[in-house]
């Protein structure tokens, strides 16, 4: 399921923010932390708290991908 969303995110965020890697972790338990970065600028994001639970089910994914790119495209400034 991680790399799934990390898949997904990948190919939304080379959309809106080229040059940053999508990179998706396991952190405590069952919740996946989502990290961001842009190797040549230096520039870098990170997104907590995303759990598995929230990641099963039809259609459940492209949900949160679609959430989660709202949160990034807002805190990137809106796709700059």
């Amino acid at each position: 399921m991680k790399l799934m969303l990390q898949r997904r995110l990948q190919s939304q965020v080379d959309k809106v923010l080229p040059g940053f890697i999508v990179k998706c972790e396991y952190s405590s338990g069952r919740v996946i932390n989502i990290y961001l970065r842009n190797p040549a600028t230096l520039e870098a994001l990170r997104i907590t708290g995303v759990t598995l639970e929230s990641l099963v089910g039809q259609g459940v994914l492209d949900e949160v991908v679609d959430q989660l790119m709202f949160e990034i495209t807002a805190v990137a400034g809106g796709g700059r």
